[in-house]
């Protein structure tokens, strides 16, 4: 057993296509899934309408990509670049990128989640 409640997103082999509340910006990875024991709990991964609409029309394996990296973001935040290093204002902004792909994020600290603003496929 992951450890993950059974609201948790699908494996990667069964995320495509992606569910109806995804593509409407409301589906969030659950931000009380421990990522075992003595680590932190991930922060919850909340799409904005856009990147939905992005992430539904990437191919598959861009797909799993950009999951790969929310992943990564989720478990480590502050793990990317800043998206604009001289906003000392903007912080919390941040890009994580893999190959022609990037994903902009808002790190909301009190809420423990990550808002996806945006995904960039130069494919």
């Amino acid at each position: 057993m992951s450890g993950r409640p059974d609201s948790s997103p699908p494996p990667r082999s069964t995320r495509s296509p992606l569910p109806a509340t995804t593509r409407a910006g409301s589906w969030t990875w659950p931000s009380s899934a421990a990522g075992g024991a003595g680590e932190p709990a991930p922060y919850a991964v909340r799409l904005s309408t856009p990147a939905a609409k992005v992430l539904a029309e990437l191919p598959e394996h861009a797909e799993e990509t950009a999951w790969d990296l929310l992943d990564a973001a989720a478990a480590d935040p502050w793990g990317f670049s800043q998206w604009d290093p001289d906003d000392p204002e903007g912080e919390d902004v941040r890009i994580a990128s893999a190959g022609r792909l990037s994903v902009i994020y808002f790190a909301n600290r009190p809420l423990w989640h990550l808002s996806v603003l945006d995904i960039v496929w130069l494919g």
